[in-house]
């Protein structure tokens, strides 16, 4: 759950990677992002940034589905964070595909209702 009132500062979100570790690849060397196919904004906004020392995030569109994913690249310093309106607390679920990066660029929307097992 997130801190009511929080401020921006004190969000500094979760490191991607650390997100996505438990996620595996044929390809021993492939790159990871992801896929977004449901991010709750009833009571704020998802972001991520690709460098720790910026304060400036990017906001994930609160409109995304199956078939229109939402892909947010991951790297060493990738953040993601739930920013909440003001005087909520609690949770906010963001839902993913592990994204390979061998197609498409990062804030594309893909249709991820059918995807290849490999």
């Amino acid at each position: 759950a997130i801190e009511e009132d929080i401020s921006s500062q004190s969000n500094v979100g979760t490191k991607t990677e650390e997100i996505l570790n438990e996620s595996t690849d044929v390809d021993d060397d492939a790159v990871r992002g992801f896929a977004v196919f449901s991010a709750d904004s009833t009571n704020g906004t998802w972001e991520f940034r690709h460098n720790s020392t910026s304060s400036f995030w990017s906001a994930i569109p609160g409109s995304v589905s199956a078939s229109s994913a939402f892909l947010v690249a991951s790297n060493d310093g990738t953040y993601i964070r739930f920013a909440p309106n003001p005087h909520y607390h609690g949770s906010a679920l963001l839902s993913y595909f592990v994204w390979d990066r061998f197609e498409f660029s990062e804030g594309d929307t893909v249709d991820v209702q059918s995807r290849p097992q490999t």
